[in-house]
């Protein structure tokens, strides 16, 4: 599992989407909200595509406020991290 503790005056409900790959195959990918109301802001790493091992990471900060209006969501920064197997 893992969590992150994000701070952004951009919006007030900000989101976290995270890509796993394994040898450039896209193996994880979730989006949670960050924020007190959200439901869950825990990434669990594993899908039916990572059936284990290590893993190249990277999860975006993100803006979804005009996602419902304009399907946008703006990348506020990102980070890179790696999961052993």
């Amino acid at each position: 599992n893992v969590t992150f503790d994000v701070s952004t005056t951009a919006t007030a409900y900000p989101w976290v989407t995270v890509d796993c790959y394994q040898s450039s195959v896209l193996v994880y990918q979730a989006s949670n909200g960050i924020f007190s109301t959200s439901l869950n802001e825990v990434f669990t790493l594993a899908s039916g595509a990572w059936q284990g091992g290590a893993a190249d990471c990277v999860a975006y900060l993100q803006d979804w406020d005009s996602y419902s209006k304009h399907g946008t969501i703006t990348n506020l920064a990102s980070t890179d991290f790696h999961v052993y197997g």
